[in-house]
């Protein structure tokens, strides 16, 4: 799983093993859902640009498992 940049200002890139569907969350600390998006492809770009500056949890979740990253929004 890679994710980049992290901090990240207006878009987060995230990258992971082929699959044949990927859920992708974003949670604020609080544990609530402030993005998802579901795709086929190994990538994906989140817009964070409306988001407030603070600290994220990112899920990924497909075949090959459940991963999950701190990410930070400036």
């Amino acid at each position: 799983l890679a994710v980049y940049p992290n901090p990240a200002q207006n878009n987060l890139n995230v990258s992971f093993p082929a699959s044949t569907k990927t859920s992708v969350k974003l949670l604020n600390m609080m544990g609530e859902e402030v993005a998802s998006e579901t795709t086929t492809l190994n990538s994906i770009q989140l817009d964070l640009s409306k988001m407030a500056a603070g600290v994220y949890q990112l899920q990924v979740e497909n075949t090959n498992g459940k991963f999950v990253k701190r990410v930070v929004k400036e």
